[in-house]
């Protein structure tokens, strides 16, 4: 997760903004649901005001004034411009269904059939963002990297015939299982082009 922010003061001081609306408008935009939730259980909640002020400076759009969640809240073209995000989704896209083909989308069963891998998109999204999208930049040299992961742990399960045993995507990306196999990829420049990890 990360651990810092930079601030822009003279955009702090232009739009006349406190340190807490940045931060707030920092995870809205870089849509980091975990560290705005990390920043309230540590220092306590964020008061409705807030939000009202947010949304009447015109930086975001709330669909329930009086029940605010995270993923109901809509940023607005004002608030991407503070951190010259605009572009970020559009690089972000082609990574995310980049690690979707590369990950095993279902593997079979020694009983018979098969068991799905992809589960819970919307989360396996978030969680691939948080992990590779850091102050605003893609970092598309670790995104390889974790590809690089991905295909090692498979056929590391498919060398042992347990594919069966392998996490759903949702899981591999929470527990961050993919750092287990960064030293044995470490010296790898480029994917292999000759395997295809898109299904069984």
């Amino acid at each position: 997760m990360i651990e810092e922010i930079s601030v822009d003061l003279n955009k702090l001081y232009a739009n006349k903004l406190k340190i807490e609306d940045w931060f707030i408008l920092f995870c809205l935009v870089y849509d980091n649901e975990e560290m705005l939730m990390k920043y309230i259980t540590t220092c306590g909640r964020i008061e409705t005001s807030i939000f009202q002020r947010l949304r009447n400076s015109g930086f975001i759009i709330l669909k329930d004034e009086l029940n605010i969640l995270f993923n109901e809240i809509e940023v607005t073209e004002q608030a991407k411009n503070l951190f010259n995000a605009q572009n970020n989704t559009v690089d972000f896209e082609p990574l995310f269904k980049e690690l979707l083909s590369t990950y095993p989308k279902s593997v079979k069963r020694v009983t018979g059939g098969t068991r799905p891998l992809h589960n819970d998109l919307q989360r396996c999204k978030k969680l691939y963002k948080s992990t590779i999208l850091s102050i605003g930049l893609v970092n598309k040299e670790l995104h390889q990297k974790i590809l690089l992961c991905v295909q090692k742990y498979y056929r590391d399960h498919l060398k042992d015939n347990k594919q069966e045993f392998m996490q759903l995507l949702a899981t591999f990306l929470s527990q961050r299982t993919w750092e287990q196999y960064l030293e044995d990829v470490s010296n790898i420049q480029e994917l292999p082009k000759s395997q295809d990890y898109d299904a069984i």
